[in-house]
């Protein structure tokens, strides 16, 4: 029963984790010789419907398209309102002479041009975010097929949408998901990397993964730690833009972060320092008791 359980939730981890290694069956022509060209492809339409990376981050995506046309739209609005301002006062005959109505209309070209500037400024960055908006989808995607292919061994990975037809037998898109699926089963809003590390402390808590199994991958790991932060660092560039317009709440979220973390961090120790010290002290009068 012991081994049953240990299998089910190993299973889970490495499904939380993002690997799937289970066998897929393949079409006669994938797998009738060794050296047969390996082809599978993915269906990015589909794909967005069940990636929760990219469903998070179509809802920011959609915000920021939605500042950008609220913008325009009360701008837009504002020069309504002037136009429709001249012609009020010019039938109210508040603008009675020729260079009254000059000097208005000169103001109301201004705005115009302004608006129209702006406009296409809007447009251009709006078009920038939809390119980022892609592209980091695109990376995501990739990141994770580099990893999956190093076992899997693919000669190629398709989009659905560049093929004219193509069994369905090659298709990976849920094995693409496969690192969603803790998320999408229960509701989480963790990634499922954080979900698969808990699940991974569960099994050593109760002793059913030994720590000697992962200490050497561990160890390497925390060796090595500053090397994994690279990648996300670099990543920032993409998000200049985001970063540049909401700065404060950055700022401040970084902050109070990193001083709740500390003091947690400080309390946590104080509180396992104390309880050694209590055991140890109890051991030692238990000890003297039987002496």
């Amino acid at each position: 029963m012991k081994k049953i359980a240990l299998m089910a939730l190993a299973a889970i981890t490495l499904a939380a984790c993002g690997s799937n290694d289970e066998a897929k069956p393949l079409p006669a022509a994938q797998s009738a010789t060794e050296g047969a060209v390996r082809i599978a492809y993915i269906d990015v339409d589909s794909l967005q419907n069940k990636y929760v990376y990219f469903q998070e981050a179509k809802v920011q995506f959609d915000q920021k398209m939605q500042q950008h046309h609220t913008v325009l739209q009360q701008k837009e609005q504002a020069l309504q309102s002037m136009q429709n301002s001249i012609q009020q006062r010019m039938q109210n005959g508040q603008i009675n002479s020729q260079q009254q109505y000059e000097a208005e209309m000169r103001k109301y070209q201004q705005q115009q041009q302004a608006y129209a500037q702006y406009a296409q400024q809007a447009e251009a960055e709006m078009a920038q975010e939809q390119n980022a908006f892609n592209q980091s989808l695109m990376d995501s995607i990739n990141n994770f097929l580099a990893d999956y292919n190093k076992t899997k061994k693919y000669n190629v990975i398709l989009n659905k949408a560049t093929t004219i037809y193509i069994d369905k037998a090659y298709d990976i898109t849920n094995e693409v998901v496969a690192g969603e699926l803790v998320v999408m089963l229960t509701g989480i809003r963790l990634p499922s990397s954080i979900i698969g590390m808990l699940l991974l402390t569960l099994l050593l808590q109760l002793g059913w993964v030994k720590l000697e199994w992962v200490r050497g991958l561990t160890d390497f790991l925390i060796a090595n730690l500053g090397f994994f932060f690279v990648p996300p660092g670099v990543a920032l560039m993409c998000y200049f833009d985001l970063i540049r317009a909401e700065w404060f709440p950055i700022l401040a979220a970084t902050v109070v972060s990193t001083v709740l973390v500390l003091v947690c961090t400080g309390h946590t120790h104080q509180m396992v320092t104390s309880g050694e010290k209590r055991l140890s002290r109890k051991m030692k009068k238990h000890k003297s008791k039987k002496s």
